[in-house]
């Protein structure tokens, strides 16, 4: 081969690498700005969730709190409900005089 046609070739190769170089360059780009969006997305992401943790970090004591007073609650209704059931046998054991309406 000549001289000038290693040249050419060499020319050819320049410019078809630097075509690939650029087209490359280009989408390496937007790969990075699509990754660096993520990141910043994440972020925001993240900061929500450590608020919603802290509320429920701030709300589950109360929360506990509230459950003991319902099951003291229940227990109570269930104490009256026996009470009322009693009375109403006892009302009804004692036969005319006592009528129970409902």
């Amino acid at each position: 081969m000549s001289d000038q046609l290693l040249l050419q070739i060499d020319g050819l190769l320049a410019r078809r690498l630097g075509t690939m170089e650029e087209s490359i360059n280009g989408k390496l780009e937007l790969l990075a700005e699509g990754q660096q969006m993520i990141v910043e997305r994440m972020d925001r992401i993240e900061g929500r969730v450590e608020s919603v943790e802290r509320i429920v970090t701030e709300h589950s004591g109360p929360l506990v709190g509230l459950a003991a007073d319902l099951k003291a609650t229940n227990g109570k209704l269930d104490a009256v409900a026996a009470d009322l059931s009693a009375h109403r046998h006892d009302t009804e054991a004692h036969g005319r005089g006592y009528l129970v309406s409902e």
